[in-house]
């Protein structure tokens, strides 16, 4: 908990998207759904959500919104399938989902990825009280 505190408060370096596949590839989850929800601006908690998502499309629109490269979200989601069991969603889920997302992923555009997520936070604006919305 100390540590996704020190994340909370440190530079934007530490949430940039290496590091916090960097975070994946250690085995800290936790501090990844940190950066990852305050790159976002999102709760913890929806993050965790999508992380946990068996098909995995809202996370490559998340790391789109969020300024990953290709690779680098494809790096993020192996790490996540690897060390996550899941079970496929019916119907989702063959062999060649990961590249569906993939392909998913480079035709998302960023600004269409920024408008999701301001759908997102109004969709989740009730959740918060009025003095902790941030403003977008």
């Amino acid at each position: 908990m100390a540590a996704v505190l020190r994340l909370a408060t440190t530079t934007d370096a530490a949430t940039e998207p290496a590091a916090l596949i960097g975070h994946l590839r250690q085995g800290d989850y936790h501090l990844f759904e940190a950066g990852l929800a305050r790159r976002l601006n999102l709760r913890i908690a929806e993050v965790r959500n999508m992380v946990h998502e068996r098909a995995g499309a809202r996370l490559t629109v998340s790391c789109r919104a969020a300024g990953f490269s290709r690779n680098e979200f494809e790096d993020a989601y192996r790490v996540i399938q690897s060390t996550i069991e899941r079970m496929p969603a019916p119907g989702l889920c063959g062999a060649d989902w990961p590249q569906q997302l993939a392909e998913l992923f480079d035709l998302v555009r960023p600004a269409d990825a920024e408008l999701t997520l301001r759908r997102w936070r109004r969709a989740l604006a009730p959740a918060f009280p009025a003095r902790f919305r941030a403003v977008s």
